[in-house]
């Protein structure tokens, strides 16, 4: 068992000092473990991997703007910089023929709305660069009792906190304890591939991705299939994110794609998949920084649901919707999409503009420019301060 403690820049808030315990180290877990750490409280971490990002290796993610505003607002902009590509441009083709549908600049007016910034990275760059807090790795939780609020490990030790928070995923400890849940059917199936830049440079129909001026996201609009490609930042890969049904194939990829895409690092995700953990791990701080008395624990945990639940529902609403949107079956309403698409890029127009009151313009200032620890404040100043002063 490893102990390990780092210095964090804190900024204390909270009124009322208590022990936070988190299992897992992923991107929730430390960013909610850094954020309680800024107001003041006492956090440990609990990971059962011996290296942070060890898991990681090979996996390219976005990052989009509600995301990076928050780790800039924690005054962490150097050390993003430091290993994420800022994404200038998305360039829309048909994944069949190749054609261009349109293109669109990410430009000061988007920054407005959504106050962030696209960017790419690695998995393991990111975890480690929020690696700032008390972190016992090499330590797997193998029990929680919620009414002692305490977790037994592998080891046989026991730790006890005010606040016990499960951060270790879906298929973690803690999830099952908490909902009785059957398995997930999704109708479509992502698969990620991150490929060396070095073999998609000798690629003479995937050489062109590093050509263009600016970094850039390439989509790809098929039937019933489609496809999202970026370079990341730090080690030079480039990340393919493969969507079809998900019941074409078998649960691995055919040996097919395995042959085409050599020394590649298969796994699944979204571009809000590690946002939302961010989002979570930012609002449940900006709650426990007004805490003054025990009575308030329970309240705040109760506004999380209430905060949570709705955002995530609108982020897998607008996620579902966009897959969809750029697999559409050939069609009547396939042609009209590419077709509308293609005359505003012919007129010199971009995609997704501030006068636009299209549906992908309204994703943009929905999900992109929401602000996780504004609608926190927005809580605490319409229910938890009054609450507060009647007690």
């Amino acid at each position: 068992m490893v102990l390990i403690f780092t210095s964090f820049h804190l900024t204390t808030w909270t009124k009322l000092i208590i022990d936070f315990l988190i299992i897992g180290a992923g991107v929730s877990g430390l960013s909610c473990a850094i954020a309680l750490r800024r107001a003041g409280h006492r956090v440990v971490v609990v990971e059962r991997e011996k290296e942070i990002g060890q898991s990681d290796v090979g996996r390219g993610v976005r990052l989009p703007p509600n995301l990076s505003k928050i780790l800039y607002r924690w005054n962490l902009k150097s050390e993003v910089s430091a290993f994420a590509a800022k994404s200038k441009q998305i360039q829309i083709y048909r994944l069949d023929t190749g054609d261009c549908l349109g293109d669109h600049y990410w430009d000061d007016e988007v920054l407005r709305e959504t106050q962030g910034e696209f960017l790419f990275g690695h998995l393991a760059d990111l975890r480690k660069m929020m690696y700032a807090v008390a972190v016992r790795l090499a330590t797997t939780a193998v029990s929680v009792d919620p009414e002692r609020r305490a977790v037994t490990l592998g080891s046989g030790e026991t730790l006890t906190a005010d606040v016990v928070i499960g951060a270790d995923g879906a298929f973690g400890l803690v999830r099952p304890m908490l909902l009785n849940e059957q398995g997930i059917q999704e109708a479509t199936k992502p698969t990620i591939a991150t490929v060396p830049k070095a073999l998609v440079e000798k690629d003479p129909q995937s050489k062109h991705f590093y050509e263009h001026e600016v970094i850039s996201v390439f989509s790809f609009f098929g039937n019933n299939r489609s496809a999202i490609s970026h370079p990341t930042g730090g080690l030079p890969c480039f990340t393919f994110t493969l969507y079809r049904p998900y019941d074409e194939y078998e649960s691995t990829p055919p040996e097919g794609m395995r042959a085409a895409l050599p020394q590649s690092n298969f796994k699944t995700g979204s571009i809000q998949q590690y946002a939302m953990g961010l989002e979570d791990g930012a609002v449940l701080p900006k709650l426990f920084s007004h805490l003054a008395t025990d009575s308030q624990i329970t309240d705040f945990l109760y506004a999380f649901q209430e905060l949570r639940q709705p955002r995530a529902q609108t982020v897998l609403t607008s996620e579902t919707g966009v897959i969809h949107y750029m697999g559409m079956p050939n069609g009547l309403d396939q042609e009209a999409r590419d077709q509308a698409m293609q005359a505003k890029h012919k007129a010199g127009g971009y995609l997704f503009s501030g006068d636009d009151e299209s549906a992908e313009w309204a994703e943009i200032k929905t999900v992109f420019g929401y602000d996780a620890e504004d609608e926190a404040d927005n809580w605490w100043v319409t229910w938890g301060r009054l609450k507060a002063r009647s007690l």
